[in-house]
């Protein structure tokens, strides 16, 4: 499919596409230059070795909060993980190879039109959808002088806690007004029982030697705030259901109303705080820009069994098993406010699988570049235009331009020779008979000018490069 919309020129030119990848999804780099975290083999042997010593050296000051890390903590982000990345039994991807290529098959011009968000995914999300703002605030703008497109946006492509990064990104800095379209893939919007479980020591059950292998896991997640903003914000506590993996019925709470053996009351604050900003913000109006993709019927806890002696971890929310990507339960996998999960496209999937299954990349990529109805049904009028290659400075320049129709509204556009735009469209004026012209006085310099239809769809257009002299 992949190669028929590359023959067809199916691709989508105009936007920047951004791939903000998840927890664990950046390489890591110290700044003496050696990695902390990446796919490499001998990162993986030391991985094999010792996961706990791994991650520990990864661990940031308690209470750090919302900002960045005192530089002996600090961290590069430098690129994403090119393959497998695990947390045991909390989170775990496949890397973004298969992704990053599915989406060069889409775009006119990938080396420039898609771009990578590498973070450090220990850190909050609202701080890192604060430097995605800072980096869309730089980059934007350039691509649109390179363009020469004022309207061009950004297309951003988000898994799993990425998703995270864009929602506070879109609905909380104002993100949305330079987007045009956000995708979510296996995004925990309303959290994961999981984090509960890695905040509690109780990420791994197996009974032999994981009681200080958990602990030791628990007390380097726990200065992540990363991990804290993956908490559930929905009721998934009980203390009902006595039941191995049932919960029968009976009210749940949420964290924030409960008290949880061994979770921390700064954490549930933290989590409840990030999630709230942008609940408060966030409106049906995002509803157009937003396409979400998601795995399902996978086995997948969402309630956690607060029993005398014990947390369990339950495969049902009030009595019912909605499944999931076996680490995102189905109805966190959507937006809070919508008000059913229908307009989500899911997949038979686990999570470590989403950034890999191919009908969820084919069906992104669609999204990514659709086909115009109006380009197919109505095609694009041809324009003649006519301009003398040099003129001089001072002097007015007629500028003509021909159509099969007479009754179109053209506007010239007029950039310098770096892209910026000179002064306001300016209108052609029609005679009647399909010709159309315009009086320019130009500066010196070498000018790009671009006619082109106001209110059709698709619009006809036609450009040419004029050289203004001294007089």
């Amino acid at each position: 499919m992949f190669t028929q919309r590359q023959d067809k020129g199916l691709r989508q030119e105009r936007d920047l596409v951004v791939v903000v990848p998840g927890i664990l999804g950046s390489v890591l780099r110290r700044t003496d230059g050696r990695y902390a975290w990446d796919a490499s083999l001998a990162m993986g042997a030391q991985f094999l070795r010792d996961f706990c010593g791994t991650l520990e050296a990864l661990a940031l000051p308690p209470g750090l909060g919302d900002g960045p890390p005192p530089a002996r903590y600090a961290l590069e982000p430098e690129g994403l993980m090119p393959g497998w990345q695990v947390w045991p039994g909390f989170w775990s991807g496949a890397g973004y190879p298969a992704l990053v290529r599915s989406l060069g098959t889409c775009l006119k011009d990938p080396e420039r039109q898609l771009r990578l968000f590498p973070y450090d995914w220990r850190l909050s999300n609202r701080y890192n959808a604060l430097r995605l703002l800072n980096w869309a605030k730089r980059r934007l703008p350039e691509w649109r002088r390179e363009r020469g497109d004022p309207d061009a946006r950004l297309q951003l492509v988000c898994h799993s806690m990425g998703g995270l990064i864009g929602r506070y990104f879109l609905h909380v800095l104002g993100g949305a007004d330079m987007t045009r379209r956000a995708y979510t893939i296996g995004t925990p919007y309303r959290g994961s029982v999981k984090a509960v479980r890695v905040l509690t020591g109780h990420l791994l059950p197996w009974p032999i030697r994981t009681s200080q292998f958990n602990e030791r896991l628990r007390a380097v997640a726990e200065t992540f705030p990363s991990v804290a903003e993956l908490l559930p914000t929905y009721a998934c506590v009980t203390e009902t259901g006595y039941g191995a993996g049932d919960v029968r019925g009976g009210d749940t709470l949420p964290l924030r109303d409960c008290h949880i053996p061994g979770l921390s009351r700064q954490a549930v604050e933290h989590s409840t705080e990030f999630h709230t900003a942008i609940r408060e913000k966030e409106d049906e109006t995002s509803d157009r820009m937003v396409h979400v993709f998601a795995g399902g019927r996978q086995p997948t806890e969402q309630t956690v069994a607060v029993d005398p002696s014990e947390l369990r971890f339950v495969r049902r929310q009030r009595g019912f098993d909605y499944g999931g990507d076996g680490t995102v339960p189905r109805f966190s996998s959507v937006p809070p406010h919508w008000e059913d999960d229908a307009p989500a496209t899911f997949y038979p999937a686990s999570h470590v699988g989403l950034t890999r299954h191919e009908d969820l990349l084919s069906n992104l990529n669609e999204k990514i570049a659709p086909v115009s109805s109006g380009a197919v049904l109505t095609p694009a009028r041809p324009l003649s235009l006519h301009l003398p290659p040099v003129a001089p400075a001072g002097r007015t320049v007629p500028l003509q331009v021909h159509a099969d129709s007479p009754h179109l509204t053209l506007d010239a556009h007029l950039r310098n020779a770096d892209g910026t735009g000179y002064g306001r469209p300016l209108p052609l004026r029609p005679d009647g008979a399909g010709n159309y012209t315009a009086d320019l006085t130009l500066p010196p310099g070498m000018w790009h000018i671009t006619v082109e239809t106001a209110k059709e769809s698709p619009a006809s257009r036609v450009e040419d490069l004029i050289v203004v002299t001294l007089p």
